[in-house]
């Protein structure tokens, strides 16, 4: 991880943004989707707090990585590669854990739905909440795979 053969190829690296967006899309989106799917479970509280923990891991390995391999440098490197996308996923990741806990507990421990004819559907501000964050996520996806290349190619030029 972060050796300096890979940043060095990262420098002049040609990146397809068409192409990287719709992987990003399918990544970020798919994994928010599952997400919410799956917090509609009995154990989605636990899946919410299982994903908060390992994304904060992995981030932390990586920044501890970042500034064990380079010191100061790794520090910006991390904020060049986190920098603008993470400036939306945190606080989107923050919104749809929240929205998911709060589905769960809302289906299975305070039975805040609505049942007609034996379905249970969600109350009316529920589906909004989470179109709006996947639309921030979107957003995100588009600066990760249209900007955040070109700032991290020309960061590693001068790294």
């Amino acid at each position: 991880i972060l050796r300096e053969d890979i940043l060095y190829n990262l420098k002049y690296v040609n990146v397809d943004c068409k192409a990287f967006f719709y992987y990003v899309v399918k990544e970020r989106v798919g994994q928010a989707l599952i997400l919410a799917v799956l917090s509609s479970t009995y154990l989605g509280i636990v899946l919410c707090a299982g994903t908060a923990l390992g994304y904060g891991v992995s981030m932390g390995v990586f920044l501890a990585t970042a500034v064990l391999r380079y010191g100061l440098k790794g520090v910006v490197l991390v904020v060049v590669c986190a920098f603008p996308h993470y400036a939306l996923y945190i606080p989107m990741l923050f919104a749809l854990l929240v929205w998911c806990e709060r589905l769960c507990r809302g289906i299975y421990f305070q039975r805040n739905f609505h049942v007609e004819k034996g379905t249970a559907i969600l109350r009316e501000a529920d589906l909004p909440r989470l179109f709006i964050i996947l639309g921030i996520i979107l957003v995100g996806c588009f600066l990760e795979s249209f900007l955040n290349p070109y700032l991290l190619s020309a960061y590693l030029k001068i790294f």
